[in-house]
């Protein structure tokens, strides 16, 4: 899936010096059909995990496989919207400073910015802004080891079994290649490898 325009919000993103600055970036480009285009992905991801006992009953994987999704559904049955997330992130000028602190400072994905394709960083950045809002809203998240981006990525194995593309789950290749590090199961992998392209 093509998201043109994406390519060019990705290289604005990657031009700041500043991490902090990223913030700025995606809030102007919201409205733009790229970033909604990831955001109907995310939230597509999202939905599946709110109502995961339905996709897992027709799904070739069973709920041991998804180990994230399995520990977050125990810490919060029900995820909201990338929008709600991203807008109580917007209302609140503390809240705002916590996640761009953390997002600016902390080296726990620091890979994403080694990642090459414009697409994939931007699907990455996105989720990344979303994990990070919902671990300072949600601190019980934190606390219990909550692996909010890895569920996401999760569920975009559901989505692409279901024969629906969804630009998470391509993105989240370069995670589930390394799945034993990032902590998703062999099973989850050896189902997610079928459509590597």
């Amino acid at each position: 899936m093509s998201m043109g325009k994406g390519n060019e919000v990705a290289g604005l993103i990657r031009s700041f010096e500043e991490k902090r600055n990223i913030l700025r970036v995606v809030e102007l480009c919201l409205d733009g059909e790229s970033v909604q285009i990831v955001i109907e992905s995310i939230d597509g991801c999202i939905g599946v995990f709110n109502d995961l006992k339905e996709y897992i009953g027709d799904s070739s994987l069973k709920m041991n496989d998804l180990p994230n999704s399995q520990n977050l559904k125990l810490l919060r049955g029900v995820l909201p919207t990338y929008i709600e997330v991203f807008n109580t992130m917007l209302a609140s000028n503390d809240l705002r400073e916590d996640v761009l602190g953390e997002l600016s400072t902390s080296s726990y994905f620091s890979d994403i910015w080694k990642i090459e394709s414009d697409e994939d960083f931007l699907v990455n950045i996105m989720i990344l802004f979303y994990r990070t809002t919902m671990l300072h809203v949600y601190p019980e998240l934190r606390e219990g080891d909550a692996q909010i981006s890895s569920s996401i990525e999760e569920c975009s194995v559901l989505v692409r079994e279901k024969g629906k593309d969804n630009i998470v789950f391509g993105a989240s290749r370069i995670w589930f290649e390394n799945f034993e590090e990032e902590g998703f199961s062999r099973t989850l992998y050896e189902t997610a490898k079928k459509w590597f392209v």
